[in-house]
């Protein structure tokens, strides 16, 4: 992609979001695993329940990413853990545990800017989980260097468009594309 819909060349100043907890320990894409088409079927639902979440967060709609990360969370769990064996098994129970945990702490908190902070690990260990398991989504991973008290931090979208989930209005088109996924 050629950086188009987003920009971070200018000055946002000082981010007011609170420092991320690093509590959350992201399984990294270390090697991937050939599985059915069924899992990967209910991990594309689950991609495509984490998209509203997103959306809410870009809405800066505390109400809504707390409700939509519900039908996130009812997506990870309905994802058929016997589909997968051995090695591949191990990893998925690992992943599993991260989003479901990360999912379920957005679907209870009522504040916008806590909930922002979570979506960082959940973007991270979904990115992850459907780079393992070789998940075609059509969608975008991007990044915004200014999140997290500029450390950075990445979400994913269905869209090449640039609209930053972890600023809102404040700075919707601060962020680039870092890599499609197809």
């Amino acid at each position: 992609p050629d950086g188009q819909g987003g920009t971070t060349s200018h000055n946002h100043g000082e981010s007011t979001m609170p420092e991320a907890k690093a509590s959350i320990e992201v399984n990294k894409a270390e090697k991937t695993y050939d599985v059915s088409t069924d899992f990967q079927k209910q991990l594309k639902q689950v991609y495509q329940a984490y998209l509203p979440v997103k959306d809410a967060f870009i809405a800066s709609d505390a109400a809504a990413a707390k409700g939509k990360a519900k039908f996130l969370v009812d997506a990870i769990n309905s994802v058929d853990m016997k589909l997968v064996k051995g090695e591949a098994h191990t990893t998925w129970m690992r992943d599993l545990t991260v989003l479901s945990q990360v999912a379920e702490k957005i679907s209870q908190e009522n504040d916008v800017e806590k909930s922002r902070i979570l979506l960082s690990p959940l973007s991270d260990q979904l990115y992850h989980t459907l780079k393992k398991f070789n998940i075609k989504t059509g969608g975008f991973r991007q990044f915004c260097p200014m999140a997290m008290n500029n450390k950075g931090a990445f979400w994913l979208s269905d869209s090449d468009e640039i609209l930053n989930p972890y600023f809102g209005d404040a700075m919707l088109t601060c962020g680039n594309v870092e890599e499609e996924l197809k």
